[in-house]
């Protein structure tokens, strides 16, 4: 039988580039700082990047040493290469992963069951309210005609 996964393991990379994101959109004018997602910034330069995942404490500060050493110049271009890309074409969508640890995914995964439930795929946190009075209403004269 397989071992389920633990999630006990980490990318060394994702800290780094967060940090160089964050440095480099400093540098930014305010009004493109405003039009730019560090996520997505950060996704971007982390598929460019080689991922240096670990497991321990030890493997941990082992990579990231190697990642500072080796890599800070593919770090800096991945995240400039990113930050161009992103304000050249800032797409804006409303489905946005998030953090399984966090509320917000408890809401997604919730909307996400209820527009399953009602048959609205297109459900969002704006037409929610309209589209449950809506499948009430339609039940509510079901039950009339009944």
């Amino acid at each position: 039988m397989a071992t389920p996964i633990s999630k006990t393991y980490r990318n060394a990379m994702e800290p780094l580039v967060v940090q160089e994101v964050e440095r480099q959109m400093q540098q930014l004018a305010p009004s493109a700082m405003r039009s730019v997602n560090a996520d997505d910034v950060t996704a971007y330069a982390l598929n460019s990047l080689p991922c240096l995942y670990a497991t321990t404490e030890a493997g941990w500060t082992w990579q990231q040493t190697r990642a500072r050493e080796e890599l800070a110049g593919q770090i800096a271009a991945a995240v400039c290469q990113g930050l161009m890309v992103v304000h050249q074409a800032p797409e804006r969508s409303e489905d946005r992963l998030c953090s399984p640890d966090s509320n917000l995914f408890d809401a997604q995964k919730s909307l996400k069951e209820i527009s399953q439930y009602l048959g609205y795929p297109n459900l969002t946190w704006a037409n929610l309210l309209p589209a449950i009075k809506h499948a009430l209403n339609q039940v509510a004269q079901r039950h009339q005609r009944a």
